[in-house]
């Protein structure tokens, strides 16, 4: 009998820990429904917000300037803040592609000189040679992507 009345103590015991514990985890779980907080999505990053720091440049003929992000960055708002016009990011890509891998991703703190461009590119058919100087670059960087890629997937086969 003293055995039953052991063992019946024994299992209210793990029902009143079994209880506890489901009633902390629902108490957690409504804490945590409470203060619950979306991800926020990443800010835009426009000319406006693009935080640089202008270093000394050499050569102030060939260039507008040479920064500094202190940020991450996208080409095609530096060209934008620097030209008025985004279209003409192939010129600071081609000037400054050994320190750019991704021109839609620049790294922060990676320096860059902005170049002087000629006011014919200004004119329709100069902005019309800027485009397709762009997109041969990226088609370029896709195939070195692609073949990178391919590399990695045919390396790990015997």
């Amino acid at each position: 009998m003293s055995n039953k009345g052991y063992s019946n103590n024994k299992q209210k015991k793990r029902v009143a820990i079994i209880g506890t514990i489901v009633i902390l985890l629902l108490v957690f779980g409504l804490y945590k429904y409470i203060t619950y907080e979306p991800a926020q999505a990443a800010p835009v990053q426009t000319k406006e917000g693009l935080q640089l720091i202008s270093l000394e440049n050499p050569d102030s003929a060939q260039f507008l300037d040479v920064i500094m992000s202190e940020q991450r960055m996208n080409i095609i708002i530096l060209a934008d803040k620097f030209y008025g016009n985004s279209a003409y990011w192939p010129y600071v890509f081609e000037i400054n592609k050994e320190s750019i891998q991704n021109p839609l991703d620049i790294p922060k703190n990676t320096v860059l000189r902005i170049p002087r461009i000629d006011s014919v590119l200004a004119e329709k058919d100069g902005l019309e040679e800027v485009k397709r100087l762009g997109d041969s670059i990226l088609s370029e960087i896709d195939r070195k992507k692609n073949t990178t890629e391919e590399k990695l997937i045919f390396s790990d086969n015997p």
